[in-house]
Formats: C-alpha cells, sequence, structure tokens
C-alpha cells in the first residue's frame, strides 16, 4: 500500500458491505483504497523500521534493507505531510482524538526509525515528541534500551527524576 512517493494508504474498503455470505475471494463489489495519510504512514514506518531491525538480527540483511528504505521513505512522507497538516487552516476542525494520536504515533516512529538508522533527525522529532510528564509508552521504552552513545544523557537524567 506504499506509493512510489513514500505515502501510506491507511487500507481498503468495500464500495458496499459484501454480499451475505460471500467471501473474501468471492469480492463483486468495487473495492477502493484510502488517501495516503501522515497517521497511517507513521504507523508503518515505526512497524517497517522495528522489522528491519529484527531482520538484521537474524541476519536477514539483504530483507532488512528493504524494510528500511521503505521506513525511511514513508517517515520522510510522513513529516512533510504532517507539517501541512499542522500548518492547514482545517486544523482547528480536527479532533482531539487525532491531535492526540498523531503526535504519539509520531513519537514512536521516530524512535523506531533511529534505533534502526542512527540518523541523528530522527533523534531530534523523538526528543521533540516526547512528553516526559505524561508519555510512558512503548517509545519511552525502546529509547532506554538504545546504545548508551545513542541516547540524549540529560533527557535520561530527567526521565530517571520522573520515575523517583
Amino acid at each position: 500500500m506504499q506509493l512510489p512517493d513514500g505515502g501510506i494508504r491507511g487500507g481498503v474498503e468495500s464500495s458496499e458491505h459484501p454480499n451475505e455470505g460471500s467471501t473474501s475471494w468471492q469480492e463483486s463489489l468495487t473495492v477502493l483504497a484510502y488517501a495516503p495519510d501522515h497517521w497511517s504512514g507513521y504507523l508503518y514506518a515505526g512497524v517497517a523500521a522495528r522489522a528491519a531491525v529484527v531482520l538484521k538480527m537474524l541476519d536477514r540483511n539483504e530483507l532488512a534493507q528493504v524494510w528500511e528504505k521503505s521506513a525511511v521513505k514513508a517517515m520522510e512522507w510522513s513529516e512533510a505531510e504532517y507539517e501541512r497538516w499542522k500548518n492547514s487552516p482545517d486544523y482547528e476542525k480536527v479532533t482531539n482524538r487525532a491531535k492526540n494520536a498523531v503526535p504519539a504515533e509520531r513519537n514512536l516512529a521516530a524512535v523506531e526509525v533511529y534505533r534502526l538508522t542512527q540518523n541523528k533527525r530522527w533523534h531530534e522529532v523523538y526528543l521533540a515528541t516526547q512528553n516526559l510528564k505524561s508519555n510512558r509508552s512503548e517509545a519511552t521504552f525502546i529509547y532506554a534500551r538504545l546504545d548508551p552513545t545513542l541516547v540524549d544523557k540529560t533527557y535520561k537524567r530527567s526521565r530517571r527524576s520522573l520515575d523517583n
């Protein structure tokens, strides 16, 4: 579902409810794909990056490179789209659910892509989107388990003081 520019489509949907008793391989209705969006892109980028990390652990480096390239492309596309979204005049109409969920997925995707690539750009995105007072998420756990040379020592001290 990834487009050549890196955008990720969030899924597919039939034009109507399927005929009763029909199976997926008997689909007779028009099937449509969602337009790509940054939220789906962040979800995908994080999972694709994690898959690449695991594949590297299993010495499946060629396949890991495929997933890494895809994850980075999705992350880059999502970042550009996120900025357009935030600066859109329609942003004020966006639900609180989306305003809370998208940054959380961005944060997780950033740390996953950083863990994979060690590219400082993703480290900066992770740190900028990390809410020390309320975020005790999977992203925080992943960051805490990174090689010590990859973490911001000031951040780690702040995190420790909150946990006590």
